[in-house]
C-alpha cells in the first residue's frame, strides 16, 4: 500500500496553535521511529526554531540564485528530527513573496523529502504558503498528495475561517482532502465545530471533512513552553502532545515496505 509521507499543517487563521500543533506532529512521528523533517513555511521571523529550543539558521530565500543547497538548511534537533526553519529572508518586516517564488523555494526544499520517512510541514494561515506546501510534492516521482492536518479552534470566527481554506482547497488543490483537528476545546466543542465546517464542505462542496480529532486545554505544556523550555522536554506526559500525535499518526500511517534504512522500532523523546 503507497501513503503519502508528507502531512501539512494549516490554518484559515492565525493564533489557533498551528506552529505548536505542526512541532507537536513532528515530535510523535520521530518518537514512532520515523526519520522526521519538520518544515518551517514561516515567511518572517518563523517560530519552530524558538518552540524546539534551535539556533538560528539560514533562511528559505538562501536557496534563491543558488547560494544555498536545500540540505545546508537542515538543523538536527534530536534523534530522528531535524528542522528547515522558516524566514523566506533574513530579518523582519519584508514583504511577503510571490506564489511563484514561493513555490519555487518549497520544490527545492521538497527535494529533501525522499530522505526521510515522514515530513512535516508548516505552512500556517497565508493561503499562498499553503497552497505552496501542497504543491511541491508535484514534482517528485511517484508523489502521492500531501495529508493535510487543518487546525482550528471551537470560535465562530475559526471556524468560518478553517471552512473558507477548505473550499479553497477543493477548488485549488482538489486532490487534498483535509482533516480537520480542533485544539483547546472539549469534546462537545470540538464536535460542534467539526460538524459547522463538515456539514458545510458536504452541502456546497460534495466532500465532508473528517474528524482527525481535539486537542485539550494543557495548561502544564503553555507554562514550560513559555518559560523558554524547548517543546521536546516538555511534551512528556502531556494531553495534547499525546492528542496531536495520535492524529499525525494516523494521518500518516506506515508504508507497507518502509524507505530503505526506516526504523521499525519506537524511539522515545529524550527526557
Amino acid at each position: 500500500m503507497s501513503v503519502s509521507t508528507v502531512l501539512v499543517v494549516a490554518s484559515g487563521k492565525g493564533g489557533v496553535g498551528t506552529s505548536t500543533v505542526a512541532a507537536l506532529a513532528a515530535l510523535g512521528l520521530a518518537a514512532d521511529g520515523r526519520e522526521t523533517l519538520l518544515v518551517d513555511g514561516g515567511e518572517h521571523v518563523a517560530a519552530l526554531h524558538h518552540l524546539l529550543g534551535a539556533g538560528p539558521a539560514r533562511p528559505l530565500g538562501a536557496l534563491a540564485g543558488g547560494a544555498a543547497e536545500a540540505a545546508e538548511l537542515v538543523t538536527p534537533l534530536i534523534p530522528g528530527l531535524s528542522l528547515v526553519s522558516g524566514a523566506v529572508r533574513a530579518g523582519e518586516g519584508p514583504a511577503p513573496v510571490g506564489a511563484a517564488e514561493r513555490q519555487l523555494l518549497e520544490r527545492r526544499v521538497a527535494e529533501l523529502y525522499p530522505r526521510y520517512d515522514a515530513v512535516v510541514v508548516d505552512a500556517g494561515a497565508r493561503l499562498e504558503a499553503v497552497l505552496a506546501a501542497c504543491a511541491p510534492a508535484d514534482a517528485l516521482p511517484d508523489a502521492l498528495p500531501p495529508a493535510v492536518l487543518l487546525v482550528t479552534t471551537a470560535d465562530p470566527l475559526s471556524v468560518a475561517a478553517a471552512y473558507a481554506l477548505t473550499k479553497v482547497l477543493a477548488q485549488r488543490a482538489p486532490l487534498v482532502r483535509p482533516a480537520l483537528l480542533v485544539t483547546r476545546a472539549d469534546d462537545v466543542a470540538a464536535g460542534a465545530a467539526h460538524h459547522t465546517v463538515s456539514a458545510a464542505a458536504e452541502h456546497f462542496l460534495g466532500r465532508p471533512v473528517p474528524a482527525a480529532g481535539l486537542v485539550p486545554e494543557d495548561a502544564t505544556l503553555r507554562r514550560a513552553v513559555l518559560g523558554g523550555m524547548p517543546l521536546h522536554d516538555a511534551v512528556d506526559g502531556s494531553l495534547a502532545a499525546d492528542a496531536v500525535a495520535l492524529a499525525a499518526l494516523a494521518l500518516l500511517p506506515r508504508p507497507t515496505a518502509a524507505p530503505a534504512g526506516a526504523s521499525h522500532h519506537p524511539r522515545r523523546l529524550p527526557a
